[in-house]
């Protein structure tokens, strides 16, 4: 199965991750989005959504735990790399949150500009400290940028699984008001209309982040594999993965 499915809609691109489980993030999955920014050329916009239950539940558990140390230190970097493409990018990018966004997952559609989340019974939320670990840099800028400081601690310390009402009341997301994918794309096209000025306003209201970036990405990055690589987190992974072994995700 593919794991992006892309629509061109009014000159912009709509992106569904549809990996037939539940949108993890492993090795493929970021070949096959960065082959999808490298071409996106003069496109107006970009949409990310997920299909079925799921927006995404983040890393690909059993992917990454079998990593040594030099692979999971390649490919948390890349993650973050990507974190910052998608932070970067000169146009509006909407994360259109149709289901389980989670750890990961909800990074990805942080790194958005904008996040509309569907009504529905599922969860948004970083459980990351749950499994013993922090965040990557570019993920941290991420949840700094989106969230007002005075309810970081929730989503990042206490690590609340949120539904989408909540969720919006911390500012995660905002709740889309009809079709999910239809107004994400109204979103791209009303913040497109003038495509050179946003790009120059998203690049000046990322300036300081990216100057913070400069400074302490190796050292996070580093806290990041130290800390899994512990003891106390690979028990908490190999956990988590027999629990997943035990439960249909489908």
């Amino acid at each position: 199965m593919a794991l992006l499915r892309t629509e061109s809609v009014d000159g912009l691109l709509i992106v569904r991750q549809e990996d037939g489980r539940a949108n993890t993030i492993g090795a493929a999955w970021l070949n096959a989005i960065e082959g999808l920014l490298d071409a996106l050329g003069d496109s107006r916009g970009l949409v990310i959504s997920g299909s079925g239950r799921f927006f995404s539940t983040g890393l690909d558990l059993v992917e990454v735990h079998a990593l040594d140390r030099a692979a999971m230190t390649a490919f948390i970097n890349r993650f973050d790399d990507l974190l910052l493409r998608l932070m970067t990018l000169p146009m509006p990018t909407v994360a259109a949150i149709n289901g389980h966004a989670v750890a990961g997952g909800l990074l990805v559609a942080l790194a958005c500009d904008v996040r509309l989340a569907a009504a529905g019974d599922y969860r948004i939320g970083i459980n990351t400290l749950a499994l013993g670990i922090p965040l990557p840099m570019v993920g941290l800028l991420a949840v700094k940028r989106a969230i007002a400081p005075d309810k970081q601690h929730r989503v990042l310390a206490e690590g609340v699984m949120l539904d989408p009402q909540a969720a919006a009341e911390l500012g995660l997301a905002r709740l889309a008001k009809g079709d999910l994918i239809e107004e994400a794309v109204a979103t791209v096209l009303h913040l497109s209309r003038s495509p050179g000025a946003y790009a120059l306003l998203k690049q000046h209201l990322l300036d300081p982040h990216l100057e913070y970036l400069a400074d302490h990405r190796k050292a996070v990055n580093d806290d990041f594999i130290e800390a899994w690589f512990t003891t106390e987190a690979i028990r908490r992974r190999e956990d988590a993965l027999e629990e997943l072994g035990n439960n249909d995700v489908e």
